[in-house]
C-alpha cells in the first residue's frame, strides 16, 4: 500500500492549522493582554498493512504562550495591568470567566465592569463591586483594594480578586478576550495590580512572520513530495504497460 499521499496530506494538514494560528497571533498583537497560541504535533506510528511501521503528523493541541506583554501606562485610572500570574473574574452568562484585559468603566448602575464587554468585574469573594457614580476618582492598591472619596471621607468599597490556576494550559478561549476555567481557581496572592496602566500582547510579530515564512515553505515542500510521489505512480504505471 502506497502510503505517500496520506503522509504528504496529514503534514499538511497540520501545517494549514499552524498557519491560521499564527495568522490569527499577528492579528491580534496589537491587542490588550492578548496571549498567543502555539501549535502542538505528534506522530501517529501505523502499520497500514505493512512489515515498516508509517509516521503521520497528528494535531494533539494548542497551548498558550503565558509570557508577560509589555506594560504601557495610560494614566487612566480605569485601566489596570496584571504583574505576574494572576487572572481577573467576570460574571458573564455562560457562567464566571476570566480575563488579563484590565480596562475597565463603571455602569450606569454603579457596578465596576469589563469597558468591552460590560461584564461585571469579581471581587475576591466572586461578587459584583459597587462604585458610587457620583463620588471621587477610585485609588486602587496593589492588592486590588478599591477606595473612593465618598463626601469628606475616603472610603475601602471593594476588593478586586486576583485569581490563577495550578495550570494555564487548562483554560479555554471564549470570546473578548476571555477564558474559561475547568479546574477551580485560587487567589494569586503573589500578583499585582498596576493602576494606569495596561498590559500589551505577548505576541511578537516578527517571530510570528519568521514562522510564517517557514510554515509556507515546509508546505511547500509537503506539497512536492505529494507530487513526486504521483509522479513515480505514474512512472511506474507507464512501463507496467509498456511491458504488458
Amino acid at each position: 500500500m502506497d502510503t505517500s499521499l496520506y503522509v504528504g496530506l496529514s503534514r499538511q494538514v497540520a501545517l494549514e492549522r499552524s498557519f491560521d494560528i499564527v495568522a490569527h497571533n499577528i492579528a491580534n498583537a496589537g491587542t490588550v493582554a492578548y496571549r498567543g497560541d502555539s501549535t502542538l504535533f505528534d506522530q501517529s506510528m501505523e502499520k497500514a498493512g505493512l512489515s515498516d511501521p508509517v509516521s503521520f503528523v497528528i494535531d494533539k493541541a494548542n497551548f498558550l504562550n503565558v509570557r508577560q506583554g509589555n506594560l504601557d501606562e495610560t494614566g487612566n485610572p480605569l485601566d489596570l495591568a496584571i504583574m505576574g500570574e494572576g487572572w481577573l473574574s467576570v460574571d458573564a452568562p455562560a457562567g464566571i470567566l476570566h480575563s488579563r484585559d484590565g480596562r475597565m468603566a463603571i455602569s450606569r448602575d454603579g457596578v465596576l465592569v469589563t469597558r468591552i464587554s460590560g461584564l461585571p468585574i469579581l471581587d475576591i469573594n466572586q461578587a459584583p463591586i459597587a462604585i458610587d457614580p457620583e463620588g471621587g476618582p477610585i485609588q486602587i492598591a496593589k492588592n486590588g483594594m478599591i477606595s473612593q472619596k465618598l463626601g469628606e471621607f475616603e472610603q475601602q468599597v471593594g476588593q478586586i480578586g486576583l485569581v490563577q490556576f495550578p495550570e494555564d494550559q487548562s483554560l479555554t478561549r471564549a470570546a473578548d478576550g476571555l477564558y474559561a476555567a475547568v479546574a477551580p481557581p485560587q487567589p494569586a496572592l503573589e500578583s499585582a495590580l498596576i493602576q494606569g496602566s495596561l498590559e500589551q500582547s505577548n505576541v511578537q510579530p516578527i517571530l510570528e512572520m519568521v514562522r510564517m515564512m517557514d510554515i509556507s515553505r515546509a508546505f511547500q515542500q509537503a506539497t512536492e513530495f505529494i507530487e513526486n510521489g504521483d509522479e513515480l505512480k505514474r512512472e511506474a504505471i507507464s512501463r507496467l504497460g509498456r511491458r504488458s
